[in-house]
């Protein structure tokens, strides 16, 4: 047998998924059982096998599938996103999330890590249907060739797995806490400067004008016509931006300052789609999609231009370099600064600054806020910030000479900031290839040794294969009674029946174990161990006829 120009490992067979695992088909209604564990894909982490919440059947109300501790759970709605976990309690779960009890032919640790390989997230991504929503359907993913080990190196492949990503969850974890401490260091710079904290000794050795007195020097910028007036209401803010004035206390010879004292406050327009001949000009364009693309920076190049007719036949205007963009509706939050003449959207409100205000420091500014600058708008949903509370923006302001210092050391640290973050992202995505890697090779039987005493593959197959036929008779005939032979083997106690049930693989279907437990068409005594089995905590039983008959991890050993 070969794959990719190589044999099969000693003992092993090429063999369809379908034909080794089946999903389970217990169903559950909520209402019925509102305290027991609940979870959707968005418990499940992508890519991580790890579980990262869960609900209860109070969360929820149409019919779900049962999942017991040990099974392997696999999310086949967006299958790319690669969500598999082993959970270790019972539960129920979406029924966008397929079920695989444990089976005598697969070790569900050795099928996690395999259905968590990128081939088989490439499988079931090409083999989904729907566009917006893909899903997998079993009879798809059941086509999936699989490489089938013996058991026993199945449980040893899936041993060394675990094993080594023990060791390096250690690091995970640790770059994984590096990003959330970049993101509120980001946050901590921008605030501080703002409080006068990064430049406190500078001003010490630099005095300079204040604020106050160059306002009195200086006249206001025109602003446009019309419009409505800003908003008396006050929103303070969380750094540099507050609508209205705050009164909270600034270094001396700052001020909180209008930025309508500062700067032009204009917006932007969309000239008309319908008319091809406004648009694929030469005056750059901003929409939202380049607002996030250049967050935080200049932007010299937009995806969409307009003609000069499409700026004469609408309220868009060409706006000079510099001019700072806020988008203010859908996307809030984004900044940019033009690095050259461009005309804008109506998503954003643009400041035009004069000598009184750099540019890069008022975008610093509005990036102090962070997320929390959404609260000087409205609308919980789809958030806007309106004119009236823009208008209404006061900045804290520096002297000019101040707020470039300001800017160069913001400017330095956000730099190495984002240099130790990309770092930290860059280290996580080489450990997330390792760990493709590592299931890879494993899977493929080339990181842990063969045992020439293992079972092979075709004939536990075989065996598996011989006891399902003979367990389920031909129609219409009873099961054949007991003989001597079996009489000697039957199953005496709910012990003996674990035992069986364990060395069917820890689960079986009622008639398989029925012909293993050695009862022949003892029907009722089989029914009364499993009863008591279960009301033991040593078996998990389904309701129905159908379904299958697992042990749980607290039988005899």
């Amino acid at each position: 047998m070969i794959e990719n120009g190589q044999k099969l490992p000693a003992g092993w067979e090429r063999i369809r998924l379908g034909h080794v695992v089946q999903p389970s088909t217990q169903r559950v209604e909520p209402q019925d059982e509102p305290s027991l564990a609940y979870l959707s894909l968005e418990h499940i982490a992508a890519g991580k096998r790890l579980i990262i919440g869960r609900g209860t059947g109070a969360d929820v109300g149409s019919t779900k599938t049962r999942f017991h501790a040990g099974d392997v759970l696999y999310g086949r709605l967006r299958p790319y996103l690669n969500k598999v976990v082993i959970p270790d309690f019972d539960g129920m779960c979406s029924t966008d999330i397929l079920v695989f009890p444990e089976g005598p032919v697969i070790d569900n640790r050795f099928l996690l890590y395999y259905l968590s390989q990128q081939r088989v997230v490439d499988f079931a991504t090409r083999n989904s249907s729907g566009i917006s929503l893909p899903r997998i359907s079993f009879s798809k993913l059941s086509e999936l060739e699989i490489q089938l080990p013996p058991r026993a190196e199945q449980q040893r492949i899936a041993a060394f797995v675990a094993e080594l990503q023990a060791r390096m969850q250690p690091t995970s974890e640790g770059l994984g806490e590096v990003l959330p401490l970049c993101e509120r260091l980001h946050d901590a710079v921008l605030r501080s400067a703002f409080r006068g904290e990064l430049t406190a000794e500078w001003r010490k050795q630099q005095p300079h004008a204040s604020v106050e007195e160059r306002l009195k020097r200086t006249p206001p910028p025109a602003q446009p016509i019309g419009g409505r007036s800003a908003t008396d209401r006050l929103i303070p803010g969380v750094g540099g931006i507050s609508v209205n004035n705050p009164h909270v206390s600034l270094p001396r010879g700052w001020q909180w300052t209008p930025l309508l004292r500062l700067a032009r406050q204009e917006t932007g327009h969309t000239p008309s789609r319908s008319e091809p001949n406004y648009w694929s000009g030469d005056v750059p364009w901003i929409g939202i999609r380049d607002a996030a693309e250049h967050h935080g920076m200049f932007i010299h190049q937009t995806h969409q231009h307009v003609s000069q007719a499409g700026l004469a036949n609408s309220s868009a205007r060409l706006l000079p370099p510099g001019t700072v963009c806020l988008s203010r509706t859908a996307s809030v939050g984004y900044v940019v600064i033009m690095g050259k003449a461009m005309a804008t959207s109506q998503d954003f409100a643009t400041w035009t600054c004069t000598t009184l205000l750099d540019p890069e420091y008022l975008m610093y500014a509005l990036l102090s806020e962070g997320s929390e600058i959404r609260r000087f708008g409205k609308g919980t949903t789809h958030t806007t910030i309106y004119f009236p509370e823009i208008r209404a923006f006061h900045i804290a302001l520096a002297p000019i000479e101040e707020q470039r210092e300001i800017v160069r050391r913001v400017r330095g640290a956000l730099s190495s900031i984002q240099a130790v973050y990309a770092l930290a992202q860059d280290q996580i995505q080489q450990l997330s290839l390792l760990d493709q890697v590592v299931i890879s090779l494993a899977v493929k039987g080339q990181l842990v040794s063969q045992h020439p005493d293992d079972e092979p593959a075709s004939v536990l197959l075989s065996r598996i294969r011989e006891a399902s036929d003979a367990a389920i008779p031909p129609q219409g005939r009873k099961i054949a009674k007991k003989d001597p032979a079996m009489s000697r083997n039957e199953v005496r106690s709910v012990d003996d029946l674990t035992q069986r049930l364990k060395e069917l693989g820890d689960a079986a279907s009622p008639e398989a174990l029925l012909l293993a437990a050695g009862l022949g068409d003892d029907v009722d005594r089989f029914y009364e161990l499993l009863r008591d089995g279960r009301d033991a905590g040593l078996l998990s039983v389904p309701t129905g006829v159908a379904g299958t008959i697992r042990r749980r991890s607290n039988a005899n050993p």
